[in-house]
């Protein structure tokens, strides 16, 4: 083996330990949050045992309810399980049982989570809301400091202190001692100087709305699609109607600024649906030269949330990626929810890979090169055709590429990272995609194999896999969990997590470093099938 041979495989080693570390922490401060749910869920319904098993054996609550808290409010310190026990079951009378089933914690998706070996520290804000009197009444505000510990592999609670909203201490319990600079109040900047953690200042801009942590290159796009579509973004958009406008409207603008590509010639095809269903409306892009060799084929399906996009809205992305790979693409206009949910799409996807396998010889195609290439929600079906195919229900895959993908509906109801920039995919706009995807009739505790990727059993034997991500994604962890559990299974698998990158950044930055980064990667791993 030569030297550079020798290097090379240190490099590579160095490179997977910090992957192998990063997914660690990144585990880590799942389960810390859900470690904090449940704090929640087993306070408010009074479950004493599970309420206590949350805890060291040591472990404490630090609380003072100032007057906001009104009947409610109260200094005190629980410390030890007889105590932690006693405030949840209350042998003095001194809480109203009426309570419990009555009352929730809302953490909110602002938790902040520093993981430090085998210990932890979480901060962020809450809220209490009592129903009662027929309405919902909100009776606190606070600022929590959590620290935790990892005993026996599981993260546990050893201290919990509560400062009302109002409290002297009601700001440096979230950002540390120091936390606001006397001539930065009230201008936007906010600064961090607790010894504690070790992330970076964060700045934020009142004119702008945007987050320092995001990408230099990214911050002026994202304005501009705000001014252009509002700063909810498309993807806030409630009315599915009105949704569907915007970004039909936001395509047409983009498409009016930017070229086809001259070399790709361009086929629409109708293919048969699988039974039961309606044809599928397709869209064949050749590249040049296509007629003097047989070429590899990408099934390419775009994003928007399962709800918008058809062939037209992603016809410039399906005839850049046949001109710059040098692949025949056949883009895909699969069925939309809310109008028709789970298995529709991923329906229609399998149907049109099962037409592009049979006519690989008439078309001029490598019948085993054949790969699927999704965006976000297309990435989720995707990665689902993908299991279909390795169960043998369609047509064997040779590779998948994943783009900052859809995969675990489990996040839509407790969210794993803090919420994304404004105006681009939010915790809520994935909430209610993967319920109008999913549909009413479906039992979430159980979906089917094909319906939510990250729930599948096992990933073993799937075609090799290209997946990327944004740091600021709200689908970040997820896609790190998808990538390790690839990896574990014996998957051939690259994975890119692009720092200060929210999602769609591409699509808002086409021109950045960071999307020509982006893209390069992505057809690297096309034209390697």
């Amino acid at each position: 083996m030569t030297d550079a041979e020798t290097a090379g495989i240190g490099r590579d080693e160095d490179r997977l330990a910090r992957l192998e570390r990063r997914i660690g922490e990144l585990e880590d401060e799942r389960e810390i949050r859900y470690v904090l749910s449940r704090y929640g869920y087993m306070s408010d319904f009074g479950s004493v045992d599970d309420f206590v098993d949350l805890f060291t054996p040591d472990g404490a609550l630090d609380i003072s309810m100032g007057s906001s808290y009104g009947e409610y409010a109260s200094s005190e310190r629980w410390e030890g399980s007889a105590r932690l026990r006693d405030f949840v079951a209350d042998p003095e009378g001194r809480w109203d049982k009426s309570w419990y089933g009555n009352v929730m914690h809302v953490q909110g998706n602002n938790v902040e989570v520093t993981v430090t070996g085998n210990t932890a520290i979480a901060s962020g804000y809450a809220l209490s809301i009592i129903s009662r009197d027929g309405g919902l009444h909100v009776i606190g505000a606070s600022s929590n400091r959590w620290e935790l510990a990892k005993v026996g592999g599981r993260w546990l609670i050893r201290e919990r202190k509560l400062r009302a909203l109002g409290h002297r201490e009601y700001a440096a319990m979230v950002l540390g001692p120091g936390a606001f600079a006397a001539s930065d109040r009230g201008r936007g900047r906010l600064v961090s100087t607790s010894a504690e953690s070790d992330r970076a200042d964060r700045v934020f801009s009142p004119e702008s709305g945007s987050d320092a942590s995001v990408h230099p290159e990214l911050r002026g796009p994202l304005a501009a699609y705000h001014a252009a579509v509002g700063d909810v973004g498309i993807a806030g958009i409630v009315d599915v109607h009105e949704r569907r406008a915007a970004f039909h409207a936001h395509a047409r603008r983009v498409a009016a600024a930017r070229t086809m590509p001259a070399t790709v010639t361009v086929q629409d095809q109708v293919v048969p649906g699988v039974p039961g269903s309606p044809a599928v409306r397709t869209r064949l892009y050749f590249p040049a030269g296509y007629a003097d060799a047989a070429l590899p084929a990408w099934l390419y399906l775009h994003g928007g949330g399962l709800s918008v996009g058809d062939l037209d809205s992603s016809d410039l992305a399906a005839a850049n990626l046949a001109a710059d790979s040098g692949c025949v693409i056949l883009s895909v206009d699969y069925r939309l929810a809310p109008e028709v949910p789970f298995p529709g799409a991923v329906d229609d996807c399998a149907a049109a890979l099962t037409w592009l396998s049979a006519q690989a010889t008439r078309l001029h195609l490598r019948s085993d090169r054949i790969g699927v290439h999704g965006v976000s929600a297309g990435g989720l079906l995707a990665a689902s055709l993908a299991l279909r195919s390795l169960d043998g229900d369609v047509p064997p895959l040779a590779k998948q590429v994943l783009i900052y993908p859809m995969l675990d509906e489990r996040t839509s109801v407790e969210p794993t990272t803090a919420d994304a920039a404004q105006g681009t995919w939010s915790h809520s706009a994935n909430a209610s995609a993967w319920a109008d995807y999913l549909g009413p009739a479906l039992d979430r505790s159980t979906p089917p194999r094909h319906a939510v990727p990250a729930r599948a059993e096992s990933l073993r034997g799937l075609p090799p896999t290209y997946l990327e991500v944004g740091a600021l994604d709200i689908l970040v962890t997820e896609s790190v969990d998808y990538a390790r559990r690839l990896i574990a299974s014996g998957v051939t698998t690259e994975f890119h997590v692009y720092p200060g990158a929210y999602h769609a950044f591409d699509v808002m930055a086409p021109a950045s470093s960071v999307a020509r980064d982006a893209r390069a990667r992505r057809l690297r791993a096309m034209i390697d099938i």
